[in-house]
């Protein structure tokens, strides 16, 4: 790697980093009527709104920058347990610079403070896969967009479902419902504080385009959804589902039957869900040659690795008991993480290093099966891993649900 200095970006030496920004991505480094020290300014409040985890970090020769990134702080459930999980975003690297690997020791360097800070998982929106996969990043979650024609639906009526009032009462109906899905989504960030009121006001029935509901089961939330209409050419429009959030799959019947009811106002429900999630018995899936069908499409939702292997080992949910060693090996950016991993697991989990390993994998497979993208009969479709002994590997890696809507 080549000996950049490394330092953080205060908010009061941001202007280098938004020329070049600017340069990169054609936006400009103020808007028009801001001066200097209206943009300083405005970086200052916005890097306090972020809180104490999150740095900007900048690659500099001879006084000039050459490379930066900005790394945000995310609280998340991993399997049910309360985790952070580092966002990162902004990054920018002068194609002119005359030396090689800047953003390679930022990252190196960041993976350290990740670590110091106990933010053990990682996730960014790459403009390409392939690019992330050299500092350990992989395919995590994924979107399934369905676009339904509205005339295609069986679903059974099922509960109630009252429009958002704005009302405190609901809107805790909703935080109920909201955080009881985080727990069953992994990477799925939680709001809080001011991100979250502003997420209420921005979803109102009253003063926004969006129409917004709460339903109920026997007079307990279990669901909220809220949904834009996007007009399709003069006479016909698609009911596009922004949020989605359900405490069970019966919950989630229940939003699809309120959608029966507006057929006279759609053409197509457009309606985003974890890959996991098979809609196929609750739709007529195929019309018939010629005619109108559901379209389902596959999009990926960025890439994510683990930070510290040891500690996500520790979080960890397993199926029934048993013991693995896992051994990660190759993991140049994080290298605390290339060891061999004794797992034992039942009514305790034990983490311990050393042993003989049952399975030999890059952070990139490791991450991706841990976090429950990729199950242990599809892991050796990773060509780097290698199988000794796959008894109880099922337990550890295995599919789980993945969801992520926050975007940096």
């Amino acid at each position: 790697m080549s000996d950049y200095e490394l330092r953080m970006i205060p908010a009061e030496d941001i202007l280098p980093y938004r020329r070049l920004s600017s340069i990169l991505f054609r936006a400009k480094v103020w808007n028009d009527g801001e001066d200097e020290e209206t943009v300083i300014r405005k970086h200052r409040e916005a890097d306090a709104e972020q809180g104490e985890y999150f740095f900007r970090i900048g690659a500099y020769l001879d006084g000039t920058l050459y490379a930066a990134q900005e790394v945000l702080n995310y609280d998340i459930y991993f399997d049910g347990q309360p985790c952070r999980m580092s966002g990162i975003g902004g990054v920018i690297s002068d194609f002119n610079s005359p030396k090689k690997g800047a953003l390679k020791q930022i990252y190196a360097r960041s993976f350290e403070i990740m670590r110091e800070q106990k933010q053990y998982i990682s996730h960014l929106y790459g403009f390409e896969e392939s690019y992330y996969r050299q500092y350990g990043y992989d395919v995590s979650t994924q979107c399934a967009k369905w676009r339904i024609p509205l005339d295609k639906t069986r679903f059974v009526r099922y509960g109630l479902v009252k429009g958002y009032d704005d009302s405190p009462e609901m809107q805790e109906d909703i935080r109920r419902v909201f955080l009881q899905f985080a727990k069953q989504h992994n990477l799925f960030t939680i709001r809080s504080g001011k991100n979250w009121e502003n997420f209420l006001k921005s979803r109102s029935n009253y003063t926004t385009d969006h129409a917004s509901f709460v339903h109920y089961t026997d007079g307990t939330p279990d669901a909220f959804f809220s949904y834009i209409a996007e007009p399709q050419g003069e006479l016909t429009q698609n009911l596009a589902v922004t949020e989605l959030w359900y405490t069970d799959l019966a919950a989630l019947r229940g939003v699809l039957s309120y959608f029966e009811t507006q057929r006279p106002y759609g053409d197509h429900l457009i309606l985003p869900l974890p890959e996991n999630v098979d809609l196929s018995p609750v739709l007529n899936n195929w019309a018939g040659w010629g005619k109108r069908n559901v379209e389902r499409t596959i999009c990926n939702t960025g890439v994510s690795r683990v930070v510290d292997a040891e500690e996500v080992l520790k979080m960890a949910r397993y199926k029934g008991e048993g013991s693995v060693c896992i051994r990660i090996y190759d993991d140049i950016y994080a290298p605390w993480n290339n060891d061999c991993f004794t797992v034992t697991f039942g009514r305790e989990t034990t983490v311990t290093r050393g042993g003989t390993p049952d399975i030999e994998m890059t952070i990139n497979a490791f991450s991706s099966g841990i976090l429950g993208r990729i199950d242990s009969e599809n892991l050796p479709l990773f060509t780097d891993v290698k199988i000794h002994n796959a008894a109880n590997l099922d337990k550890v890696f295995y599919q789980k649900p993945l969801w992520i809507e926050e975007h940096f």
